[in-house]
């Protein structure tokens, strides 16, 4: 993948993967490695204004917040968006950033979550019924996972809940509404929140409820 640095005036508001400024300068252009004679060749690719009708948000800060700002899935997107620009495209727009988010490689980034624990199968396991569990709730305490997992008939120990949350916080699946797990910050009653908008999607698109009942064996309730 090419790496890719964004150019902008004091006046523009630069996106994830450049600008809308002025097109007389470049908004997104690859980088020119050092000790190399060739130069960069520029593109004067700009982000649209949200029309009126959507919900104000920019395509660009939509990419931004529907990724969770993660670093890896804004540099997929992005080359997703400048890999299928045409020729004469000057402008993102929201339809190339939908394509983008909804490509096959967003997809495949997203994908993986559920072996976090290698070997340790049950711990995998663990970490897929507390996801497909919860995830309609956006989040949850550590005292409401005990108390869901126990309905399930899944009792765990707190030091093995714990392992599986620092897991799903490693892999960026989960994060603490006020700071990391473990922090001095947040205490005993800290919330655990999804932490990218896509991954949801990913996963309530699947029925999360049929998945827990494959997981479980048999229907939760």
């Amino acid at each position: 993948m090419k790496d890719f640095f964004v150019s902008y005036t004091a006046n523009d508001e630069p996106g994830p993967c450049g600008s809308p400024g002025s097109s007389s300068r470049p908004a997104i252009r690859p980088s020119s490695r050092p000790g190399t004679s060739r130069p960069a060749r520029a593109s004067s690719s700009r982000w649209t204004r949200p029309p009126k009708a959507r919900s104000g948000r920019s395509p660009s800060s939509r990419l931004v917040a529907e990724t969770g700002r993660r670093a890896n899935l804004i540099s997929i997107a992005c080359n997703e968006i400048l890999k299928n620009l045409g020729s004469r495209d000057r402008v993102i727009s929201s339809e190339a950033v939908d394509a983008a988010l909804g490509s096959w490689a967003i997809d495949d980034a997203l994908g993986g979550w559920g072996e976090l624990a290698g070997p340790d199968k049950e711990g995998s396991r663990l970490d897929r019924v507390l996801v497909y569990a919860t995830v309609r709730d956006g989040g949850f305490t550590l005292e409401e996972a005990l108390r869901t997992l126990n309905e399930l008939g899944l009792p765990v120990e707190g030091d093995r809940l714990q392992r599986s949350l620092r897991r799903l916080e490693l892999a960026y699946v989960l994060g603490r509404e006020d700071g990391p797990l473990g922090g001095d910050r947040g205490g005993k009653h800290g919330r655990f929140v999804y932490q990218v908008p896509l991954f949801v999607k990913r996963i309530l698109a699947q029925e999360p409820e049929a998945l827990l009942e494959n997981e479980l064996g048999h229907r939760p309730g």
